[in-house]
Parts: structure tokens; C-alpha cells; sequence
């Protein structure tokens, strides 16, 4: 962590050296006050918390295209660019998963109370409420 001289802080996140010789780079993220999530090419999520600790997460066999966080950051959803979908606890437990979409999810969010949205190159919106049950498609 570095300090500017007026007062913020920086934090350097890098993958770990193999995974960098590898040309793995950063697709997506999302920074919150206590969590950042970042999703990269290798269908991997990384997970950094306040005191600094980084999380590696596997969750798709493609690229993670997108990744939110919860306004209250208790819950984390990832998308990746074949339509999977992923929503997690901080830990790394997962509450639900998916393939609600065709191809490459490019957006998502996570709404106070529960609901998801998810946007897809197959030109498809989803809302699902908070037991992830399909409320609305545009």
C-alpha cells in the first residue's frame, strides 16, 4: 500500500507470478470500502478484503466478463462470457449459479434487497428477485 501526499491510499493488485507469465490480466471489477473483486481471463475471481488479503476464486471454464458487488458487500455476483452466473458470499459460498444467458454477460447489479440484474451480448435483460427465480426479461 502507498500513501499520496494528500493522504490516499493505493493498493497494487497483481496476480500471483505464474499466473503473470501466463498473460493472465484483469477483465472486470468492482471496488467496494472492505472487498474489491476482480474477475480475470482464466475464468478466476480474486477477492482482496480490507486488511489486504486476496482470495483467488475458480468459478467458469471462460473468461469472467463482469462483476458486482451488494451495496452492503455480503454478496458478490460474477458473469462470464458464456452466459454463466455466479453469486457468492465473501467466503466463497455459493448461494446460486446458473446459465441464464446465451453468450458474454457484460453487466451486472445487485440490489438492496436481493434482486439481481444481469445484461448479455444476447441482447437479453434478466431480473431475478431474491431467491433468484426469473422476475422479468426485457
Amino acid at each position: 500500500m502507498t500513501r499520496s501526499p494528500d493522504g490516499t491510499e493505493s493498493v497494487i493488485l497483481e496476480s500471483e507470478p505464474a499466473a503473470r507469465a501466463a498473460g493472465m490480466v484483469w477483465r472486470c471489477m468492482s471496488p467496494g470500502r472492505p472487498l474489491a473483486a476482480f474477475g480475470r481471463r482464466d475464468g478466476v475471481m480474486m477477492l482482496r478484503n480490507s486488511t489486504g488479503e486476496v482470495r483467488s476464486l475458480p468459478l467458469f471454464n471462460s473468461p469472467v466478463s463482469a462483476v458486482t458487488l451488494s451495496p452492503s458487500e455480503d454478496r458478490i455476483a460474477a458473469g462470464s462470457e458464456h452466459g454463466e452466473l455466479v453469486v457468492l458470499e465473501p467466503t466463497g459460498h455459493i448461494l446460486w449459479s446458473g446459465r441464464p444467458h446465451r453468450s458474454q454477460i457484460t453487466a451486472l447489479a445487485l440490489a438492496s434487497d436481493g434482486r439481481l440484474v444481469s445484461a448479455a451480448t444476447d441482447r437479453h435483460i434478466q431480473v431475478r428477485d431474491a431467491g433468484f427465480r426469473l422476475a422479468f426479461l426485457l
